[in-house]
């Protein structure tokens, strides 16, 4: 079965390992998102494009937004998507709505600031991935796992946005401009809630899910019947992803996690994800297909953009100079490669 990965990360420097994760997969193509806004890290787009130069056949790249602080400006939103898409990126990836990177950034994606860059992102039908919130637990002291407490994701005071805000900010945004072509990452952390579920696909039709894992979101799906039957309905805007962070993984992992994923939607057999146990739910064939590969090429297409290296040289010369001095080498040797390849 064609497999294609719409959910992978990477560190600086580690731009050879992407290619050896998807590999490891098999993946006909596949996704890296840069999380410069998550990182506070620059030169996450300068090496995501690198990783891009290293397969361009079968990578598709989606660069991020970096933010204003104390003594370093940056150009605004829609300056910033418009050269990194002219440079080769495919599309944009957000993460300013998950809890604690929005406390620390202080910015709201429904702010009009960002407006310009949305419409121009609805209006070329770029596509883009983002995610917004987390599990529900995370907001509660009596069901936060201890594993999200640890990663600083127990949201438990009130400088926090609530999940409810942060769902209105999406839906503002997307009121605003309702042709915008979004996959929401983890399913939207909706699986404990059929009823969000399904006014987000009828209310926003140019709107998918992914399904890289959650630890909540696999069991939840399997203990509903409602679940089984919304994939199938809407398998042509569910996503596969497996969320790899391709810093010298271990090359196992993708291949296992691709295995577990594939195990739970095309059988009843008992799969584990991130340790995890979940009863499959056997969805028909064409689903799984759909869901494996077919809604990642409809999303962002078979032929990723070329990087022009004129455009590539300003976008990563200028993610250089915001770099703090510990990222700035791994931003400027990933600027020297792109150019020589």
């Amino acid at each position: 079965m064609t497999v294609c990965d719409g959910h992978l990360h990477l560190n600086p420097g580690f731009a050879d390992d992407v290619r050896r994760a998807a590999d490891a997969e098999n993946a006909a193509r596949y996704t890296l998102l840069a999380l410069s806004q998550l990182r506070d890290d620059p030169a996450q787009n300068t090496e995501v494009l690198l990783a891009k130069a290293l397969d361009p056949a079968r990578f598709f790249a989606f660069c991020s937004l970096d933010h204003e602080k104390a003594g370093r400006p940056v150009p605004d939103p829609l300056e910033q998507v418009r050269l990194w898409l002219d440079a080769g990126c495919d599309g944009v990836k957000f993460i300013e709505t998950k809890p604690n990177c929005q406390r620390r950034l202080g910015v709201r994606l429904d702010d009009m600031r960002f407006d310009p860059m949305f419409a121009y992102l609805e209006e070329h039908g770029v596509p883009i991935l983002w995610h917004n919130g987390d599990p529900a637990p995370f907001w509660d002291a009596e069901k936060c796992p201890k594993s999200a407490i640890a990663r600083g994701w127990a949201y438990l005071d009130p400088s926090f946005l609530s999940l409810e805000a942060l769902y209105g900010i999406v839906e503002t945004v997307l009121e605003r401009h309702p042709r915008l072509r979004v996959t929401f990452a983890h399913f939207y952390f909706v699986s404990d809630d059929p009823a969000h579920a399904e006014r987000m696909m009828t209310r926003y039709p140019n709107v998918h899910f992914d399904m890289t894992p959650g630890t909540e979101m696999y069991p939840a799906i399997s203990e509903s019947a409602f679940f089984r039957n919304f994939l199938i309905r809407y398998a042509d805007r569910i996503q596969y992803g497996t969320d790899t962070e391709c810093d010298a993984p271990n090359l196992t992992f993708n291949s296992s996690m691709r295995d577990n994923i594939m195990r739970f939607l095309s059988t009843d057999e008992e799969a584990v994800i991130h340790g995890t146990p979940a009863r499959g739910i056997e969805l028909p064939g064409d689903a799984v297909e759909q869901i494996m590969s077919r809604t990642h090429d409809g999303f962002v297409g078979v032929k990723p953009r070329p990087i022009d290296k004129t455009a590539a040289r300003v976008a990563c010369e200028a993610a250089v100079e915001r770099c703090a001095p510990a990222q700035k080498p791994y931003a400027q040797r990933a600027l020297e490669r792109i150019l020589a390849l």
